[in-house]
């Protein structure tokens, strides 16, 4: 079975539960339309969910992580009290490390914890087995061109039901005024328009001054369904300090 839902999710730090109630009620929008991302996931009965990120992990190629069980905490973060753990998806990273290793050199590793970008999402997302995939924060557009091919040759012939998210943020570099705003939204109108290879160009002439975790995590997700025209809906975009939160459901 192919994929069965996808979506964008944000991994901001103001969503964890355990923070004070102050920064929790600046993303009120965003833990609601969170919830509502869930339902819509979880009525579509997925297996497997494979989720796209950014973290230091990745400084050169995307990493396949694996591990029989993937945990996260949040501490560094300043929430003490919140843990998630999942099972990992074993045999399908295996599976996709063979399909990729034909034409595309990207290793394998196994985190002693998941990076918190991709474990933080986990918390407002269905409890099924986890195939996480993390990019370097620059991947070059060849290289997200030919992931994303093989990625959705590789998604088309599994029998089991894959949820595909991407997760991160939008931001720019030291976003000190609205013109540098202004960038983080047009980011924001190219997600929402599901055109790849313009998306693709965009973030690659505002490389320099980007600070977003989002924007390639999506253009692989695009890439990797099965159709050259995705469609999606923002269900919330909100803004917070320079920080654009981003949860939204695609379509194909």
């Amino acid at each position: 079975m192919p994929v069965v839902f996808a979506g964008i999710v944000p991994n901001s730090p103001r969503l964890l539960p355990g923070l004070v109630p102050t920064v929790r009620s600046q993303v009120v929008k965003t833990v609601d339309g969170m919830a509502k991302l869930k339902r819509l996931a979880e009525s579509t009965q997925p297996e497997i969910l494979l989720i796209i990120g950014e973290d230091d992990l990745a400084v050169t190629s995307p990493v396949l992580l694996q591990a029989p069980n993937f945990t996260g905490s949040f501490a560094e973060l300043g929430d003490l009290v919140t843990n998630v753990s999942r099972p990992g998806a074993v045999g399908f990273i295996h599976s996709l490390k063979e399909k990729l290793q034909l034409k595309l050199e990207i290793p394998m590793q196994t985190p002693k914890k998941l990076p918190t970008s991709l474990a933080l999402p986990l918390l407002y997302l269905p409890d099924i087995a986890v195939a996480p995939i993390v990019l370097p924060h620059n991947p070059s557009p060849q290289l997200l061109i030919d992931f994303g091919q093989e990625l959705g040759d590789f998604l088309a012939t599994q029998k089991k039901r894959v949820l595909l998210v991407a997760a991160g943020h939008l931001a720019v570099a030291k976003p000190t005024n609205d013109d540098k705003m202004v960038l983080a939204r047009a980011l924001l109108r190219g997600i929402a328009s599901s055109n790849s290879d313009a998306l693709l160009e965009l973030a690659t002439n505002l490389k320099s001054k980007l600070n977003d975790t989002l924007i390639f995590p999506v253009i692989l997700t695009y890439r990797s369904l099965p159709t050259s025209n995705p469609k999606i809906t923002v269900l919330v975009s909100e803004e917070v300090q320079g920080i654009i939160h981003v949860v939204g459901k695609i379509s194909w």
